[in-house]
């Protein structure tokens, strides 16, 4: 669903859903970044995981999955933040009088 939301189409696609199923079981998914360069690099190490043809090598569960996924994107954060994004983060840790 994630890779589907990126790119708007499923990571492996065949004219007979055996076709994918195929796919699925012995071909590494398409690179991501080829289509999508905006994309940060770990997230698309996540979603690479998660599609790997060996179901024992992919998340063993959607909660890890999603944690992963949450820890990626905060790492593809730009370091330098927009000013108003400082100024806000500055005006949220001012102490109440």
């Amino acid at each position: 669903v994630a890779y589907f939301a990126l790119l708007g189409r499923p990571p492996f696609e065949g004219s007979t859903p055996v076709q994918v199923l195929a796919m699925q079981t012995t071909s590494a998914p398409p690179d991501l970044r080829a289509e999508r360069p905006d994309v940060g690099a770990e997230v698309e190490k996540v979603l690479r995981r998660a599609l790997r043809a060996d179901v024992a090598a992919r998340y063993p569960t959607a909660g890890e999955f999603l944690a992963a996924l949450n820890r990626a994107v905060k790492r593809d954060q730009p370091v330098e933040q927009p000013e108003w994004r400082r100024s806000v983060a500055r005006l949220l840790k001012r102490p109440k009088s």
